[in-house]
């Protein structure tokens, strides 16, 4: 039965629990553990070079600092194929040096072998430990769940709040949830190696020391039925990005938001802040410039064409070379030309030349923040509704992408929100409403003297404008700033 059906049942037995997401080392991850698996020949004492090996898919642990775990010994290694290792070191990390017959043996990264591994990529000592997938969730019910799951007790409470939808306006609000968990005494079950287990601490003191990157982590509230036989079907979920985690007096708190959160301003700008510096004078003869302290091809590849803010002068060039631009064009948009310094900052433009409303929003989402691309909806059909609304633009200097977005948000007369139980960014075109006008008289309506007046001189408006064409693009502030104005 599905949670639809289940929630009309007389007694049937709900639960809600909290699903905490956190980073998991790659190399103790069920692929990692699995590709590590092989069988070894026989290896002699003191042996080293090349021995062939069957089984796993070593060749995934290639990027690793690897050793090779036959019995009780640690022996370097470096990988050659999925068939073939060359031994380099034995009796590493204080293990001796021993003959083994043919058998089952297993690759363990650097972190393993050193113990600065806790499962968490934080602390580990391989530095690519970190892996986008690799994921260990923790459960939280407020009820006993069927053994198939995995749980931890100390659910306390959960709460959530929705976000406010501001049509043709902004963002609005995000929508929030708050999870309280009692922290424990813990025994350290999660910890993949048996050996470095402890009973000492709680499950949070000690879970915060080995990974301390929570936030911007997911955390998921479930709620639903038949705990005791579980279901992923029997359940609701909503997901939010964690935004805040606090221990204090035994309790954790853990406090998520909707993933538009990543779009505000101390989140993610639009265009990226660059750190290239010109490496010579610009002057009004120079055909050209150079810049340092960036990565190559930061503006382009060869040929292409990029738009760039120095000192507020708009210069449109190409790319030359790994760090060369030619100049093609001074004072773009009626900035003002003037000569630079070497060390000013070259910053790049984000241009959009007549593209759709709605595609440029997506395009800030996707480039500029980190939401996961699995937030993101279907969004052909109100692209088709606005496909009359095309825009041009430089953005000339790093802005928030919440501002830049509320920006088309007025202007595409959009709605723009993140529905919860879909778990999907939704963009919408604001729909006009077919309202009747209401009549009222005197004579039917209105009681004698049930009227006052009260004028509100601050929000009257006598007039409005609309300016366009600004003779100079990054100073298009003042009415007086644009060379069209209609009042």
């Amino acid at each position: 039965m599905s949670y639809n059906d289940l929630k009309k049942v007389n007694g049937a037995a709900t639960c809600e629990f909290i699903d905490l997401t956190l980073d998991w080392c790659r190399y103790v991850s069920a692929e990692y553990i699995a590709a590590g698996a092989l069988f070894v020949p026989t290896i002699a004492q003191g042996y080293t070079g090349v021995i062939t090996i069957t089984g796993g898919n070593a060749t995934l642990w290639t990027q690793s600092n690897n050793y090779l775990r036959v019995n009780d010994e640690l022996i370097k290694i470096t990988i050659d194929s999925d068939t073939q290792l060359t031994i380099t070191a034995r009796g590493q990390f204080g293990t001796t040096d021993t003959a083994h017959t043919a058998g089952v043996a297993n690759l363990v990264h650097q972190g393993e072998a050193d113990g600065s591994c806790w499962g968490f990529p934080h602390h580990c000592s391989n530095s690519d430990a970190y892996l986008a997938t690799s994921k260990k969730v923790f459960t939280f019910p407020d009820t006993r769940m069927d053994l198939s799951k995995v749980t931890y007790s100390g659910f306390k409470s959960v709460s959530r709040s929705s976000g406010q939808v501001k049509p043709a306006e902004s963002m609005g609000s995000r929508a929030t949830l708050t999870a309280v968990i009692e922290d424990g005494r813990d025994n350290d079950v999660y910890v993949p190696y048996p050996n470095k287990r402890t009973s000492n601490g709680t499950l949070f003191g000690k879970m915060l020391a080995r990974c301390p990157n929570m936030k911007g982590r997911k955390i998921e509230r479930y709620s639903g039925f038949n705990p005791l036989n579980f279901d992923v079907d029997n359940f609701v979920s909503q997901e939010y990005v964690i935004d805040d985690v606090q221990l204090k007096k035994g309790l954790l708190t853990i406090k998520g938001v909707d993933p538009l959160q990543l779009a505000e301003e101390t989140k993610a700008k639009a265009p990226i802040t660059n750190n290239g510096k010109s490496a010579t004078e610009i002057t009004s003869s120079s055909t050209s410039l150079t810049y340092a302290n960036d990565v190559g091809f930061r503006y382009g590849a060869i040929g292409e064409t990029a738009f760039v803010n120095i000192d507020s002068e708009i210069i449109e060039c190409t790319v030359a070379s790994e760090f060369g631009l030619t100049i093609v064009s001074r004072g773009v948009d009626g900035t003002e030309q003037k000569d630079h310094r070497v060390n000013s900052t070259v910053q790049q433009c984000l241009v959009y030349d007549d593209v759709n409303v709605v595609e440029i929003i997506i395009d800030l989402l996707t480039r500029f923040t980190s939401i996961n691309s699995r937030f993101f909806d279907d969004y052909a059909s109100v692209i088709n509704a606005t496909s009359a609304i095309t825009l041009t633009a430089k953005i000339f200097k790093p802005e928030a992408v919440s501002k830049l977005i509320n920006e088309l948000i007025v202007v595409g007369d959009l709605t723009m929100y993140f529905d919860e139980n879909e778990k999907l960014i939704r963009i919408k075109q604001v729909a006009e409403q077919q309202v009747e006008p209401i009549s009222i008289n005197e004579d039917g309506h209105i009681e004698i003297d049930s009227g006052d007046i009260s004028r509100d001189y601050k929000t009257q408006y006598t007039r409005a404008g609309v300016n366009w064409a600004p003779y100079n693009a990054i100073k298009a502030k003042e009415t007086e700033d644009f060379s069209i104005k209609y009042l």
